[in-house]
């Protein structure tokens, strides 16, 4: 069973679309990969983030599965508190004079 909850007035699905998919289940669980390579703590990371960028930065870069160590989400949130994400992929780094 498919229990869907409308978090906004402006969502609306038809009951024919739900009965559509009802039928559907999959266990996706198996699915996942585990990204965990340590903990991070307040005394395990640099006080400059440009430095921890760049550590973060080259581990990425040395990770084989990490095809792209330079695409990210950049977010950002308004004045009135509404996040937003965008993909973006990072051009130019310099530890000497950071972004």
């Amino acid at each position: 069973m498919i229990k869907l909850i409308s978090f906004s007035s402006s969502i609306r699905l038809s009951s024919n679309f739900i009965r559509r998919f009802s039928h559907v289940h999959e266990d996706l669980s198996a699915e996942r990969i585990s990204y965990e390579i340590g903990i991070l703590t307040e005394d395990s990371i640099s006080k400059d983030p440009f430095e921890e960028f760049d550590k973060w930065y080259l581990l990425a870069k040395a990770t084989k599965e990490i095809r792209e160590a330079n695409a990210m989400t950049l977010s950002t949130a308004s004045k009135q508190g509404i996040p937003s994400g965008r993909p973006v992929l990072l051009k130019v780094f310099s530890l000497k004079f950071g972004f």
